[in-house]
């Protein structure tokens, strides 16, 4: 496990390609390869479970502007087109709220998209005559609502259906589009850290500045995770504590300007600070737009991860001697079989006042914010009879204020977040989450614009974002020798290997009544902590408790290490370990531990047992903080 002196092979390269694939019979174009977007967005939070990114028209009520690409043909003829749409409304409506249409070559296709049952499916488009050797393909979407697109495949046999099932799928894929069996090699590295927000970013920054060659590999076009502009998290938690307050440095670096919700351009500035600082560091490869896909392992330990660009679709292999998973989901831990847990304990099994009785799959809501302002004139949003119904005992007082008051630090906009999925997956029913988010957000719009008996104080409110990006609180977390609990949080026990210490409320977002929802989910949740009320961000801070490096390393994958809201804790201790700010210093010591790792030529947990006292000095030393400029 000694450090490499090799650097990166494709220092900072861009994958190439195009992803449509063409034989004599058959052409398949990725709609995420679309050369022109138009008002379509690029969703990849799903390619786990489909295997492919998608198009999806965001338009908040508003059709948007077409997408549209154009790709050679292998030889004139007739071809049948079929479309891979879903009906994202139809596990709760008889309504299909994203419809679409397909041209080609001009002519439009006899079908209306996303109109199907329930699920991703392929949608036969009929029979078109191609008279030339290039076709331009433009995906027009009719009602602003979510349309989703997967793939266009123009065949020659009449008779063929292309296979939906997701292996099926994904290997037909692979075999369409060329891909090789093995992934060529993007580079070897000292430490891979996969993920790219708080956490993620402040290992890599803090690892490249420790002397590591790393790299940064993140799924999506912009840094920061919950903490960019696309999802919009605050920063919460305190920073540089004591015994150790230079840890936390590169963290508050990271994160700074991020304690208030902000939107627009300020938040997309602090986007471009984040990757203005990626871009200074001379040890650091950072690939976005890369999703991992799978982890070669040798023995106990990951010798490789591929992942694959999400507009593109060509694969990169990476090695290196350390791992670090900071994808929240505990992606890179899953895949090379990390232990882990999901849901709730029992209290019998830890002894936490505040577990439930009985174990059972309950996890933090997921959510998705979404934003509203008072213009100067009257804004109209249509009906929604596929969304949620509210009645006017369902327009909670709560809700109300927050739009005809303004959300605090704003006079003319407001704020609200929709949550749900607690005792789904939020991992592989991550999609039918955000999709009930959006029926919710809808579906409450609509009627407080067109039904609520209030309606007239809000002709001027018009809703202008709506996050489709997952806001996402808790799925996996993975074992380490040590699984934080409410009792270091209550206890503060003195342990000797902690040198990140969580400052922010136990914070459990827990279903309400279902009494109002007709859909068996639920809506609001409720916070569950140690302080009865808060009325300011510092109410929601509490006497540090401490974090030990055990709870950083994997207990069964020798190389690998955790930071973010994946690391090892019971559902409890994860309700205040998650927050950012909290998340962003276990990168920073993740990185100390795994500069140490590889100077011993060591595992993480060997780091714990033989060479604390460094680890100890390195911590009292902190990271050098860079200031913007």
């Amino acid at each position: 496990m000694a450090r490499k002196e090799i650097r990166s092979t494709q220092e900072g390269s861009e994958v190439n390609g195009v992803r449509e694939a063409r034989n004599h019979t058959m052409l398949l174009v990725e709609a995420e390869a679309f050369t022109d977007k138009g008002g379509w967005v690029l969703d990849q939070q799903f390619m786990d479970q489909m295997g492919s990114p998608y198009l999806m028209a965001h338009g908040l009520g508003k059709p948007v502007n077409d997408a549209t690409t154009t790709v050679k043909v292998p030889e004139q003829g007739d071809y049948r087109v079929w479309i891979r749409a879903c009906n994202w409304t139809a596990p709760w409506s008889s309504e299909a709220a994203g419809r679409f249409e397909c041209v080609v070559n001009g002519k439009k296709l006899r079908k209306t998209f996303g109109c199907g049952p329930e699920g991703w499916l392929w949608e036969d488009g009929g029979v078109v005559c191609v008279d030339t050797h290039e076709i331009q393909l433009r995906l027009h979407d009719l009602t602003g609502f979510n349309g989703r697109c997967d793939a266009v495949l123009l065949s020659k046999d009449l008779d063929f259906t292309p296979p939906n099932s997701t292996d099926a799928l994904r290997a037909f894929r692979h075999d369409a589009l060329g891909l090789p069996e093995n992934a060529p090699c993007a580079g070897s590295y000292d430490l891979v850290v996969v993920g790219g927000g708080a956490a993620g970013l402040c290992c890599a920054l803090s690892a490249a500045r420790l002397g590591l060659i790393t790299a940064l590999i993140h799924d999506r076009p912009v840094l920061g995770g919950n903490g960019s502009s696309e999802v919009g998290v605050t920063a919460g938690a305190e920073v540089c504590l004591p015994p150790y307050p230079k840890v936390g440095l590169v963290t508050r670096d990271v994160t700074a300007g991020l304690s208030k919700n902000e939107s627009g351009e300020n938040r997309t500035s602090k986007d471009r600070y984040k990757w203005e600082l990626v871009q200074a560091e001379d040890n650091l490869d950072c690939y976005l737009n890369m999703r991992l896909t799978r982890v070669e392992m040798s023995g106990d330990r990951i010798r490789s991860v591929t992942c694959q660009h999400i507009e593109n679709g060509t694969e990169s292999r990476f090695e290196a001697s350390l791992f670090v998973d900071s994808s929240g989901d505990g992606n890179l831990g899953y895949l090379a079989g990390a232990a882990f847990r999901q849901g709730r304990e029992s209290k019998v099994e830890t002894g936490e006042s505040l577990a439930p009785d009985k174990a059972d799959s309950m996890k933090n809501g997921t959510s998705n914010l979404w934003f509203a302002e008072e213009t100067q004139e009257e804004d109209v949003f249509p009906l929604c009879p596929w969304a949620i119904s509210f009645t006017e005992e369902m327009f909670h007082p709560d809700f109300g204020d927050y739009i005809y008051k303004g959300f605090p630090a704003y006079d003319t906009q407001a704020r609200w977040f929709w949550q749900n999925g607690w005792e789904q997956d939020t991992v592989n029913d991550a999609e039918r989450i955000r999709d009930y988010n959006l029926l919710a957000a809808f579906g409450y719009w609509s009627f407080m614009k067109n039904e609520s008996a209030r309606r007239n104080e809000f002709k001027r409110w018009k809703l202008w974002r709506v996050d489709y990006v997952n806001g996402k609180r808790e799925s996996r977390r993975l074992l380490g020798d040590h699984i934080l609990s409410q009792h270091d949080i209550d206890d503060r026990p003195n342990h000797d290997d902690a040198f990140v210490y969580g400052t922010y409320m136990i914070d459990m977002h827990l279903p309400p009544s279902a009494s109002y929802f007709p859909h068996g989910e639920f809506l609001l949740g409720k916070h569950i902590h140690n302080k009865k009320v808060w009325r300011h961000k510092k109410d929601r801070l509490i006497t540090p408790y401490p974090i030990p490096f055990r709870c950083l390393y994997s207990q069964n994958v020798s190389n690998l290490m955790m930071a973010g809201r994946c690391i090892s804790s019971t559902h409890i201790a994860h309700s205040t370990a998650r927050i950012i700010n909290t998340t962003g210093m276990m990168g920073e010591v993740v990185a100390m531990g795994a500069s140490l790792s590889l100077d011993h030529d060591c595992t993480p947990r060997s780091v714990r047992q033989n060479h604390l006292e460094e680890l100890r000095r390195l911590a009292e030393i902190g990271i050098p903080w860079v200031p913007k400029g």
